[in-house]
C-alpha cells in the first residue's frame, strides 16, 4: 500500500472526535495489515477474498487476531452476464445475511483494476443512506482523481491522503465531512 494503513486511521482521528469501529477489506492483502488494524482500535473486519484458494490461508493468518472478524469470498468484482461490472449493492444483497453494514465505517482496499469508481457506485446508497451504514472513509486505489472527487463530493466525501504510483494510477483516503 502505498498510503500505510496507520497514517490512514491517524488522519482520520485528527479530523474527527469519533474513531473508525470497522473496516470491509476487499483485497489481497491476506489479514497483513490485521495487527494494524488493532493496534488502531478497529474492532471489527470483513475480509472479503474474490479467490477461494487463499480463504484458509487469510482464515489462518488471521484467526488469532483479538478482533471481530467476518469472512466472505465472492467474485464481486467480476463482470455478470451482461458484462457489466457487479454493483456492490448486488454482492450486499447476495451476501445480505452475513453483513451487519452497522458494524463498519471504512472501506478499505478497493482495487479492481480500473473498475474501483463502478464498485463505489454500487455503495452510493450505503453512503447516504444512515439506516443502512455509517460510512466515514474509503481507502482505494483510483484512476483518474477527478471522476473519483467528482462522485464521492456527492456523498459529503473529500480526498485528504494521495500517493500516485504511475500514470495517473494511485491510492486515495477520503473521508465524509
Amino acid at each position: 500500500m502505498l498510503i500505510p494503513i496507520k497514517e490512514c486511521i491517524k488522519t482520520y482521528n485528527e479530523k474527527n472526535n469519533d474513531k473508525l469501529k470497522g473496516a470491509i477489506y476487499f483485497g489481497k492483502n491476506l489479514g497483513k495489515d490485521g495487527s494494524l488494524f488493532v493496534e488502531s482500535g478497529i474492532g471489527n473486519i470483513l475480509w472479503i477474498e474474490s479467490e477461494k484458494n487463499r480463504m484458509p490461508e487469510l482464515y489462518n493468518l488471521t484467526k488469532f487476531l483479538p478482533m471481530r472478524q467476518q469472512y466472505i469470498c465472492d467474485t464481486f468484482s467480476n463482470t455478470d452476464k451482461n458484462g457489466i461490472s457487479m454493483r456492490f449493492d448486488s454482492f450486499y444483497k447476495k451476501n445480505l445475511s452475513l453483513i451487519e453494514l452497522e458494524n463498519y465505517n471504512l472501506i478499505l482496499n478497493l482495487v479492481d483494476f480500473g473498475n474501483e469508481l463502478n464498485l463505489l457506485e454500487g455503495f452510493g446508497q450505503y453512503l447516504s443512506d444512515p439506516r443502512h451504514s455509517n460510512f466515514k472513509a474509503i481507502y482505494t486505489k483510483i484512476r483518474g482523481t477527478k471522476e473519483m472527487d467528482d462522485f464521492l463530493s456527492k456523498y459529503a466525501f473529500k480526498r485528504v491522503l494521495f500517493r500516485e504510483e504511475h500514470n495517473s494510477w494511485g491510492e486515495a483516503f477520503y473521508i465524509k465531512y
